[in-house]
């Protein structure tokens, strides 16, 4: 087989126009297409990228947000409950302080009760000695414990001090000697003189005296000029005994 020379040029010619043509028509409108393509692509992959960046960051702002709210909202739930505690004790130390209040207005009436009951229980017990003894000085007055309370008087009455014995100076010149002598049993005339003797010292002047009698004294004497009275009786010392227990009662 024989090289044909002018075929293979022809063929060498037809190659070179073939590839002309596919680089003039077809290789480039390709390569145009594919770079476009390419450019479409990576202008996508760079909007993609952008859009990963800003979703990252609101992502991340989001997150730094429910950090902070968390971080609020466990403030909020702590002071929440510390204002609830302190409520809960004031509340508490209000619920003491009536509880003790009321306990102390408690012990105050039942302290008040039994003061007011003791103090019944000593009136009572005042009372029935003071009818004891009036009972028993009732019982027991008679002349004789007359006697002795006149003797027991005239010596008290000689052992009078000095500012006793000017007031009763006074008193007697102001009733001008005129003196009420009241006993329960009458006096004998040995004390009518004894007396009488006595007063007289006081006096040093003439003295009138009225004798009395008074069963209500019981037993002993009262002697009244001006406004003194001088005595001591069974009566009157009932009546001061009473006027200390109720003093007594009283207090």
């Amino acid at each position: 087989m024989e090289l044909n020379w002018t075929t293979f040029v022809l063929e060498i010619l037809n190659f070179l126009v073939l590839m002309w043509i596919l680089k003039r028509f077809l290789y480039r409108p390709v390569m145009a297409a594919l770079n476009k393509r390419r450019d479409a692509i990576e202008q996508t992959l760079s909007e993609t990228e952008r859009e990963h960046a800003h979703a990252s960051a609101l992502e991340k702002e989001y997150q730094n947000r429910l950090n902070d709210w968390n971080q609020e909202k466990k403030q909020l739930r702590e002071k929440m409950l510390e204002e609830i505690q302190d409520e809960r004790t004031k509340r508490l130390q209000q619920l003491q302080d009536e509880i003790d209040s009321e306990k102390e207005k408690a012990a105050s009436v039942r302290e008040h009760r039994e003061v007011e009951a003791f103090r019944g229980y000593r009136r009572e017990a005042y009372e029935q000695s003071a009818v004891f003894a009036s009972k028993l000085l009732s019982a027991a007055a008679g002349p004789e414990v007359e006697v002795n309370l006149f003797n027991l008087f005239m010596e008290q009455f000689g052992r009078l001090e000095d500012e006793q014995v000017a007031n009763l100076h006074r008193a007697c010149e102001i009733a001008s000697g005129n003196m009420t002598v009241i006993s329960a049993y009458p006096l004998k005339q040995e004390q009518r003189k004894r007396l009488e003797t006595e007063l007289g010292k006081i006096c040093k002047n003439p003295i009138n005296v009225d004798y009395q009698e008074d069963s209500k004294l019981l037993a002993g004497l009262r002697i009244n000029f001006g406004n003194w009275v001088l005595g001591l009786n069974l009566q009157d010392e009932l009546n001061g005994y009473v006027e200390i227990i109720n003093e007594h009662i009283n207090d």
